[in-house]
Formats: structure tokens, C-alpha cells, sequence
């Protein structure tokens, strides 16, 4: 005979007759008390999310709250490191504080700090075996401002020995406290002084002293992370429902990868072959985001490599960055432009006065070969004096004996002796204009040799900076 205690909530077990449900009425439990009995799905989700969280005390300070140290979620093995603080007689003083690391993805993925009892296990030892004693507090850090809140408090330890012991200390927290993304854990550990004189406490962390604070947080059951080094064989399938798949990092998965919805990929896609792309969901987002394909059903490719592995651009396009991420690589291409530029004629590294109808230029720059060509009419080539140079190239040369270039020439209106000729002088954005005679010697067109209806038409090409 199955019957529902009324009042208790008890189950037990047998036949459920008619007759029992016309005379028994009972209710599902919320929370379970015997091993068979019904709960309902919030008891479930509340129990599959339940996690005990340890972070691991280090003696690393933290990188972005100062003067304190990091929480780590991985045990650090490593040599034993300590920290000693002076503790003032009769009184308490703070030894160290701990916070956990900014954007941890496990600490990120916690949604409560639930009530319950909260644990500190820590190595230790005093100056003297009399009257030192350890005790922590444990506090929510959020991001804005680095406001923290005392959530509570721990007993004290007895008292400490004189030799490196492990001690167990622990606070009750009644309450459960919101935790968001971003929000750190703290906690800081005092130290307490009954005797008459300063003395020391040194706390022991790292090596194989397992150090750490443990407490019970949530994580929904909707946030999954693979942590790196983490391994998944099989299929991983990824629905459209909740907040799916929260994070994915440095994690590697032996076998297919199904997304019900669009994925986001913020980091590189190694040793992947996506070989089929049934949902157009998914073909959209690469495209969108990598120009790989796009969805019609069958989707077409943009980009591909064919039998001999040579890749296949249809659209015909190879879109760089406008800030270049320069390669160590000698056989990387990292850059392409494509522009225009303004001629800009000196004499003497001036150009007072100087006018003109006509001042074209247009540049290519491949990796780090720029060429550039240009052409000027004056209408006047005003008052400065000296020698000749066309500046305003839009990148600087390189600056290395072996770059010096010369250009291509055609003048109009200019005089020279025998030969004109010039050349990009290392690590400059100017073109020298030069004259050389038979004789051999060189020296520099000038503002005599111009006239203020002159033309000069040229191309380059040199080695940028």
C-alpha cells in the first residue's frame, strides 16, 4: 500500500490504489528526508549546482590590488614560500590579505556564495608558544570602486606552536550573498597577540603545504567550463537554451563539436576541420566573423585550399588590419596599403612660397616594400634657397646603408649638369634631387636650377622602417 503522510511529508512504499488516493493527500518534498523520497526540480537544480570552491594561498602579489596576494583555484606545488608580520602586543594585526585573480573563469561562474561554513587550512608558526593565536575574515570584492564586504568572521586558532603546524579555522556564514561576474574573493588573515611584547607570526603557503580557503558557492547548471589541460571525447552539444556553453578555454574535445545556435570564438581554432555545415546558423556566424562561408543551404566557400594547397580566394579580397601587426617571420606577410600623398618640394628644407597646379601622388606598400610615384607643376618656386629634395613620402625608410634608392626622373623646366638623378636617403621620407657631370662629380639640383613653371614626374621604390 502506497500512502502520503498528510501532515509530515513522509513516503512510503507499496501498491497506489484508488481507495488511497480518495482518502491520503500529500505533498512532494522540498527537501528530501528518506533516500526515495520526491523532491521537485528547484531542490534538484540547487543540489547539482552546490560546489565546494578551494582557492590556494600564494605569495604572489596580486597584479592589479595592492599590497595584496593571490587566490589561485590550482595548488601551487612549487617551493614553500612564507609570510612574516609582526604581530603588536596585547592587540591584533592584519598579516596578510588575498584576493582571487581578476577574470578566473571558475570564480567567474559563480553566481552565490551560499550559507554555510567556510574554512581556512593554513601552516603556521610563532615566535613564542604562548599567547599567538590566527583567526580570518572572508569578504565579496566587486569590481567598481573595490568595495568590500565583511561576510564573516572565523574563531581563533589555539595557540600557535614554535614549529611549522597545519591549523583549521572556520566561520558560519548564515547568509547567502550574490556574486557576479568580475567579483573577487578575499580574505585576510590576522594575527592576535595576548603576551606583553611584539612578536611574530610567519604563515606558510605553496610547496606541499596545500594552504587554502574553502566555501560553498553555486554554479549554474547552465555555465560549464572545460579548464585547461581538460580533455572531452565524444560529442559536446550546445542548445539554444540559457546561457549554453559560458566558457570554453584551452580545453581540447576528441571528437565533434554540434552548436545548436551561433558560437563565438574569442582566441584560435586549431587543428580544426569543419568539414560540414548543416546549420545555416552557424555558416552565417563564420562568415560574418571570419569570412569562411555563407549560408544557402549548401554553403558556398569564400576562402579554401585546393588539391596541390594553394588557397582559393572567389572573392578576390585579403583584408588587412589599418595598424600593421608586424611578424619576426621573414616569410610572413603582414601588411598591404594602398594610398594617395602630397608632394611636398623644399629647397633647404624650406618652402616658402612655393605653389602649384598640379601635385599627385599614389603609394603601395607589400609587407614592407613601398613604391611611390608622383608628379608636380609649379607655378611658383618661391624665395627659399638650397638644395632640392621632395619630401612628405608617406613612410619613413629604413634606416640601414643598404637602403639607399634611387628614383626614376623625368624634368621639366629644370637645368642640370649632364645627368639628374636623386635617391631616398636612409631613414628619411624625402627624395634627394641630385646632378651629376661628366667629370663625375655630384653635387645638388638647387632653387637655381628651377624655374617657377618647372616639373619634375618620378617613382620609387624603398624599404619602410
Amino acid at each position: 500500500m502506497w500512502k502520503v503522510k498528510d501532515r509530515g511529508h513522509q513516503v512510503w512504499h507499496g501498491i497506489l490504489e484508488a481507495e488511497d488516493l480518495r482518502s491520503n493527500i500529500g505533498t512532494i518534498q522540498h527537501i528530501p528526508v528518506n533516500e526515495k523520497d520526491t523532491v521537485n526540480k528547484e531542490y534538484v537544480d540547487s543540489v547539482s549546482g552546490r560546489q565546494a570552491v578551494d582557492l590556494f594561498l600564494t605569495a604572489d602579489g596580486s597584479g592589479d590590488v595592492g599590497g595584496y596576494f593571490n587566490l589561485v583555484v590550482d595548488v601551487d606545488t612549487s617551493a614553500e614560500q612564507t609570510i612574516a608580520q609582526t604581530i603588536t602586543a596585547n592587540s591584533t594585526t592584519l598579516i596578510a590579505s588575498f584576493a582571487s585573480i581578476l577574470d578566473e573563469e571558475e570564480i567567474d561562474n559563480i553566481t552565490l556564495l551560499e550559507s554555510g561554513v567556510y574554512g581556512l587550512h593554513l601552516h603556521a608558526l610563532a615566535a613564542v608558544a604562548k599567547g599567538m593565536r590566527l583567526y580570518f575574515e572572508f569578504y565579496k570584492r566587486v569590481v567598481a570602486g573595490g568595495t568590500e564586504t565583511l561576510l564573516g568572521t572565523s574563531h581563533d586558532t589555539g595557540i600557535l606552536s614554535t614549529i611549522e603546524e597545519q591549523y583549521e579555522v572556520h566561520a558560519s556564514i548564515t547568509n547567502d550573498t550574490a556574486f557576479e561576474s568580475g567579483d573577487r574573493i578575499v580574505i585576510k588573515v590576522y594575527g592576535r597577540n595576548d603576551t606583553a611584547a611584539n612578536r611574530s607570526i610567519t604563515i606558510h603557503m605553496e610547496g606541499d603545504t596545500a594552504s587554502r580557503v574553502e566555501f560553498p558557492g553555486f554554479i549554474s547548471p547552465g555555465n560549464y567550463v572545460l579548464r585547461a589541460g581538460d580533455t572531452m571525447t565524444g560529442t559536446l552539444f550546445l542548445d539554444t537554451i540559457g546561457t549554453g556553453l559560458d566558457v570554453m578555454h584551452s580545453a581540447t574535445i576528441g571528437n565533434f563539436l554540434s552548436v545548436g545556435n551561433d558560437l563565438t570564438v574569442n582566441g584560435t581554432i586549431i587543428n580544426t576541420d569543419f568539414t560540414t555545415l548543416t546549420d545555416n546558423s552557424m555558416a552565417d556566424t563564420l562568415h560574418r566573423h571570419s569570412e569562411l562561408s555563407a549560408s544557402d543551404g549548401d554553403p558556398d566557400k569564400a576562402v579554401y585550399l585546393d588539391a596541390d594547397g594553394q588557397m582559393i580566394l572567389t572573392e578576390g579580397q585579403i583584408n588587412f588590419p589599418d595598424a600593421p601587426n608586424p611578424s619576426a617571420d621573414t616569410n610572413t606577410l603582414d601588411d598591404y596599403e594602398e594610398g594617395t600623398w602630397t608632394l611636398d618640394l623644399t629647397f633647404g628644407g624650406n618652402k616658402v612660397g612655393i605653389t602649384y597646379t598640379t601635385n599627385a601622388g599614389f603609394y603601395t606598400k607589400t609587407g614592407r616594400i613601398v613604391t611611390v610615384t608622383g608628379y608636380l607643376i609649379l607655378t611658383s618656386k618661391g624665395s627659399s634657397s638650397g638644395g632640392a629634395s621632395i619630401a612628405g613620402l608617406p613612410f619613413t625608410s629604413l634606416n640601414s646603408p643598404g637602403n639607399y634608392s634611387p628614383p626614376s626622373l623625368w624634368l621639366f623646366g629644370v637645368s642640370f649638369a649632364d645627368v639628374p638623378h636623386g635617391y631616398v636617403a636612409i631613414n628619411s621620407a624625402a627624395v634627394n634631387l641630385r646632378e651629376i657631370n661628366n667629370a663625375g662629380t655630384d653635387t645638388a639640383l638647387t632653387n637655381g636650377n628651377f624655374a617657377n613653371t618647372s616639373r619634375v614626374m618620378f617613382s620609387a621604390t624603398y624599404i619602410a622602417a
